[in-house]
């Protein structure tokens, strides 16, 4: 609720509003709607393993060994979103 509040995401109005935190050693993931959270999750698969998934494939596809360093550089890099609050915007309408 509060990296939502934080993000300045709508969360009083009648839609959801998906949070996804990637940390670490988990993924904390949360729809908000009307103030309230709908649904919320916390996964084991995050930043960490990500790196290691990022170092795997470039060895396999390029036959180059990369650190962690540059691999979780390279992840922040591939999608960060463009505003400093590290938040992006996904609009969704049910059935399209």
């Amino acid at each position: 609720m509060a990296a939502a509040i934080g993000a300045g995401m709508p969360i009083t109005e009648p839609s959801g509003n998906m949070i996804v935190d990637v940390g670490g050693g988990t993924t904390d993931i949360a729809v908000i709607s009307l103030a309230g959270i709908v649904y919320s999750k916390a996964v084991r698969v995050a930043g960490n393993e990500m790196d290691e998934a990022i170092v795997q494939y470039i060895r396999k596809t390029y036959n180059l060994l990369i650190g962690e360093r540059t691999s979780s550089r390279s992840r922040w890099r591939s999608g960060p979103p463009s505003r400093s609050t590290s938040a992006s915007r996904w609009r969704s309408r049910a059935g399209t």
